[in-house]
């Protein structure tokens, strides 16, 4: 009787400690993680691992939130051969979960928590609450790296598992609902604001009207008001929230500042400037009173006010308050003279930093048209652009997040934009017109590069070929690191903290740079893919061309309404300047339905409206185009546009014959391929022809397809492979040395994600050991040396596209890979039509020595064209060709 006695003291025991945990949990979500450390240090052990770990994890998330990640680390190392039970084991990678998300190591993070989910399942008991964080923890690690859609799984998952253990009105669930929210924050404000108001609701019935929480709830329906323009709602929830802050807050505190900053950015929009100009006036007074002069916050807010003098016509007082905005963001800076800039370099938050130069150069260009027409205020604000650059690139470096990608994906986007037109409106006045033309190139094709890196970035480097993985490694701890110290100093430390994050950057930086170096030497294709953001000069390209060939490339610039088309060929360069029409959405989605429905009418008017717009004078030696599209403009066949009116009683005047024409991602590409083709003359064929998924249709003209394309190389006396059927296999192409074949030709289905581009994917047959999908990321896996690489598929040339971005789909992994040349198709085509033409193609290029293969695919498309059977360009259009 005494020993169950003791067993029962001892289990009421621990049972009163357990229920003291929750007091901690309390107190993370209430944000006082100075108080959690406190009372965890006030705890006594007990020879209850279990229980020290609960404790020691909930010490160690406070850590983790003030942003000491070195004592979080050092905690939780030691507590990982404390705990023996399973749920402790979990606890422990949970919370290293939570720390490698906040310093941005995302696959150290996901293996953690994945490890922790694994073990919960194994366990002979059901820990609710460790599986909701853990799920909650991948919920918000998915969203950081822009998966939305498992994001939100997630945090389903755990938002379920919270119900069960805490009902619906608790602040777990609130939690939960803010980070849903903040998922759709971005794609979906409505949505956002669904949860957001959930949260509110929530917190209204556990806290009095004056607390935190339900300010913060607040200011998120305001922000999601303020995303959909209902900027009256905005106005409304933000004051309220401000109000209460304004109860809590008594001084000045940087809190209060940030509402007045945004109250102030929502009545700029409604043109309301003198409440604009209120709010934001204030916001500094808050900053400067609360953080001093020296914060990347106050340079936010002095950006604001200077966008609010811009918008009133007051470009020179902007000047002065951007240029106060510098010395607020840059530690050794304090000059206030507007003709000074300091170097990049020194600065607290290098985006704010990115748009105050940004703004600075709008401001020189409205000053100029406005007031001074002084040359002096466009070479300034070309300066300033080219600075903008210089910040574009060392900011790409430091970046982890998905979400901050995107931003200054968009920052950027508009900076080369702007660069462009600087300097096409400074070459119209210029005595020196031919350098600023050269400039404008420059920025156009800055542009085009940020956006192929970009987009490579969303394809992860796991997947990259010939890459040792402690390498793959080795950059993700450096990038991890980079980003980490820079979100470090946007929270402007204190002075002896500050110097210590600003050596360590210094440092990482430094061996950052030795490791890129070493990259550019020791595998100069994944350099160029992810790195190599060199803009050709104009003279360089021209010394690339022959007589006979004519780079034609545009730029779009959406907020001014224009679009520019640089022309180079080896002797002339010229850029047109050309009004964007407000239809040309519309015009695109004409021209495309008109030629895959074969509708004569809405394709005449489109291509007509669109000839005029984007096709430029080029002198009469020119026979071949190479096409570099921006946007939308890479989802159209230019072959298709007209070189004179329609007229229904003839062949219409395609531009395909009068040019041949072939396209490239960015001109930094067409210098990038010097790489000789290989000297085993063989061709690899490969046609599933029969597939099992239900919404894919069976192809059997590909198998004719095939056979005759092998039929003809074999009069060439080329050396072929051809599968087919159950032979056409990942299996069978890993066996069969692809880096040996001059020519590889893929008949199948093909299918490109527009979401997330590694999933774009061609269909082969299925085998034991795989899935008959080859995926994007599989196919940078590849090692390829092919002078052409034919998909005879459906739209394997599209892909994603965004403001300021290219088409990124199957053909830029075959590049990577290392095809030359690929042919891709836009659209659905019939495969009886495709067999013939690619058979004409391929006779072509055998007969004339592979001289140029777009001038043989013009061939093979103007026999079709002259046909009577196969004219519309419905049936040969949608094949085009890129790489230079």
């Amino acid at each position: 009787m005494k020993q169950i006695l003791t067993v029962v003291l001892l289990m009421h025991a621990i049972s009163g400690l357990a229920q003291r945990v929750p007091y901690a949990d309390s107190l993370l979500l209430d944000g006082q993680y100075t108080e959690v450390i406190r009372w965890a240090d006030r705890e006594k052990t007990t020879n209850n691992s279990a229980w020290t770990i609960a404790v020691m994890t909930r010490k160690a998330e406070a850590y983790v939130r003030l942003g000491r990640f070195e004592e979080a680390e050092t905690l939780l190392a030691s507590l990982t051969s404390s705990g023996t039970d399973s749920e402790s084991k979990a606890a422990v990678d949970i919370a290293f979960g939570s720390l490698y998300l906040n310093e941005g190591l995302y696959e150290k993070s996901e293996d953690k928590l994945e490890s922790a989910l694994r073990i919960l399942a194994s366990s002979t008991t059901s820990d609710l609450y460790l599986e909701s964080e853990a799920l909650s923890y991948l919920g918000n690690l998915r969203r950081a790296t822009g998966e939305y859609a498992q994001a939100e799984e997630f945090l389903l998952r755990s938002l379920a598992q919270r119900e069960k253990l805490f009902g619906n009105n608790s602040e777990w669930i609130a939690a939960s609902y803010n980070d849903l929210g903040l998922v759709h924050g971005q794609s979906d404000p409505d949505k956002a604001l669904s949860f957001y108001e959930k949260a509110l609701g929530i917190y209204q019935t556990l806290h009095p009207h004056a607390h935190p929480k339900i300010a913060i709830a607040l200011t998120n329906i305001g922000f999601a008001y303020g995303s959909l323009e209902l900027y009256g709602d905005a106005t409304t929830n933000l004051e309220e929230a401000l109000r209460i802050w304004e109860s809590i807050y008594h001084d000045a505190h940087t809190t209060k500042a940030f509402l007045n900053l945004s109250l102030g950015e929502i009545y700029r929009k409604l043109k309301n400037f003198n409440s604009a100009t209120a709010y934001i006036e204030k916001s500094i007074s808050l900053y400067q009173r609360s953080a001093g002069n020296k914060h990347p916050d106050l340079s936010a807010a002095c950006n604001a006010l200077g966008n609010v003098m811009v918008e009133q016509g007051k470009p020179g007082k902007a000047l002065e308050w951007y240029q106060r905005a510098l010395t607020s963001n840059i530690s050794s800076f304090d000059d206030q003279n507007i003709n000074h800039t300091p170097r990049m370099q020194g600065y607290y938050n290098g985006r704010t930093l990115l748009n105050t130069m940004l703004y600075r150069a709008q401001a020189l260009e409205a000053l100029y048209l406005a007031r001074t027409l002084r040359m002096t205020d466009l070479v300034k604000a070309r300066d300033a652009l080219m600075s903008c650059d210089t910040l574009v690139s060392q900011l790409r470096q430091q970046i982890a997040n998905e979400s901050d990608k995107l931003a200054l994906g968009a920052i950027a986007a508009q900076v080369y934009q702007n660069g462009v037109r600087i300097c096409v409106e400074a070459a119209e006045v210029a005595l020196q017109k031919r350098d600023w033309y050269q400039q404008a190139f420059y920025f156009s094709e800055k542009g085009k590069s940020a956006v192929l890196l970009e987009g490579i970035s969303e394809v992860k480097a796991k997947a990259f070929a010939r890459i040792p993985q402690p390498l793959l490694e080795e950059e993700r701890q450096m990038r991890a690191a980079l980003a980490l110290a820079t979100t470090q100093l946007a929270k402007k430390p204190s002075s002896e903290e500050e110097q210590l994050v600003r050596e360590h950057l210094y440092q990482t930086q430094r061996q950052y740079e030795q490791f890129i170096s070493r990259l550019e030497n020791d595998f100069p294709q994944y350099y160029n893919l992810k790195y190599n953001a060199a803009a050709p000069t104009v003279p360089e390209l021209q010394n690339h061309l022959d007589g006979n060939t004519a780079i034609v490339s545009y730029l779009i610039d959406e907020d001014h309404k224009s679009i520019y088309i640089f022309v180079v060929t080896r002797k002339n360069y010229r850029v047109y300047q050309r009004p964007l029409p407000a239809d040309l959405d519309r015009s695109i989605t004409g021209l495309r339905n008109g030629l895959v429905f074969n509708a004569k009418e809405p394709y005449r008017k489109s291509a007509e409206a669109l000839s005029g717009l984007l096709l430029p004078r080029v002198p009469g030696s020119i026979k071949h185009l190479v096409i570099i599209p921006t946007g939308r403009l890479g989802m159209i066949p230019f072959e298709v546009l007209l070189t004179a009116s329609y007229k229904e009683e003839k062949i219409p005047d395609y531009l395909i014959r009068k040019y041949s024409i072939r396209y490239e991602f960015a001109a930094s590409l067409i210098l990038q391929k010097s790489k000789p083709a290989p000297t085993r003359q063989a061709i690899l064929l490969c046609a599933p022809v029969k597939f099992s998924e239900d919404d894919l249709n069976d192809l059997p003209g590909s198998e004719a397809e095939v056979q005759a394309i092998d039929a003809l190389f074999s009069r060439h006396q080329y050396e072929r492979t051809t599968l087919t059927y159950a032979r056409a296999t990942e299996d069978e192409l890993r066996g069969t040395q692809l880096n040996q074949y001059k020519y590889l030709h893929f008949a199948t289905h093909g299918i490109v994600d527009e979401i997330h581009p590694e999933l774009s994917r061609i269909y082969l047959s299925g085998g034991d050991a795989n899935d008959g999908l080859l995926y994007s990321g599989e196919i940078y896996n590849m090692e390829l040396n092919a002078d052409l690489v034919t998909l005879s598929a459906c739209q394997t040339g599209l892909g994603k596209i965004s403001r300021g971005e290219g088409v990124i789909g199957l053909s830029r992994a075959l590049a990577y890979a290392g095809a030359r040349r690929m042919i891709v198709s836009l659209w659905k085509v019939s495969d009886a039509s495709t067999s013939l033409m690619m058979q004409s193609f391929y006779d072509n290029l055998l007969d004339h020595g592979d001289m140029l293969p777009s001038g043989d695919l013009r061939t093979a498309k103007i026999k079709m064209i002259e046909s009577e059977k196969y004219a519309a360009p419905y049936y040969w259009a949608p094949f085009v060709m890129i790489g230079y």
